[in-house]
């Protein structure tokens, strides 16, 4: 079966030839297999977001080779990884990043917005997604009528609206109390044995559990 991601000697330097120069990766080589959940864990600095970024094509890299669903993403334009990232990738992020003028139900929408999809259709696929995240009574509720928690499972819903294959969470249970982060962790293993991929960035043993597979950095390298 072959990987839905490849990367092979990835590196990504930050402030190239400048004093305050940061190797952030050093030849990462990762496959990422359809219906996996893999938590991606290290220290602060060990290159946990910069890879979580390049998976998510939110940034580049200046060496090495990323294929995704077999395709050198180096041959896509901005405008074809934009719909890429927008058709494929979900993501999840540690502060919710919910739009605090818009209901949790509008805050689902907006993805299905920006994709086109008409009014009538954005309304019943949030509703949909909002009672598979246990938030089908907290619909009209705005981001500060909600708890830590119920934002992120607002979020999650978000990340499904486009019915994304992959979902990326970068530390989506770093804001949340213990016994709400085994919540949401429910949430993501429920997803993956729907057929979604998981990518969790996390410093939490805990949460790297959950996964079936994890992968340790230290200092931009795969040490584990």
């Amino acid at each position: 079966m072959e990987a839905i991601l490849q990367l092979r000697n990835i590196k990504k330097t930050y402030f190239i030839n400048k004093p305050n120069e940061l190797k952030a990766l050093n030849g990462i080589d990762l496959d990422v297999y359809e219906g996996e959940y893999i938590a991606i864990v290290g220290e602060s600095g060990s290159g946990k977001s910069t890879l979580m970024n390049i998976l998510g094509l939110v940034d580049s890299f200046d060496g090495g080779e990323f294929l995704f669903d077999g395709i050198n993403i180096n041959e896509f334009t901005d405008e074809q990884l934009c719909e890429l990232r927008n058709e494929k990738i979900g993501f999840v992020f540690q502060n919710f990043n919910l739009i605090p003028r818009l209901t949790a139900q509008r805050n689902v929408e907006l993805p299905m917005l920006y994709y086109g999809k008409k009014r009538k259709e954005r309304k019943e696929k949030a509703e949909e997604l909002l009672g598979l995240v246990g938030m089908e009574k907290r619909v009209m509720h705005y981001p500060n009528q909600l708890s830590g928690g119920q934002k992120q499972r607002v979020a999650i819903a978000r990340a499904l609206a486009n019915e994304p294959s992959i979902i990326l969470a970068d530390e989506p249970t770093g804001s949340l109390d213990s016994e709400t982060s085994k919540k949401i962790m429910k949430i993501f293993s429920k997803l993956n044995k729907q057929g979604k991929t998981i990518i969790v960035i996390t410093h939490s043993s805990e949460v790297a559990r959950c996964a079936n597979r994890v992968i340790n950095l230290k200092d931009g390298k795969i040490v584990k």
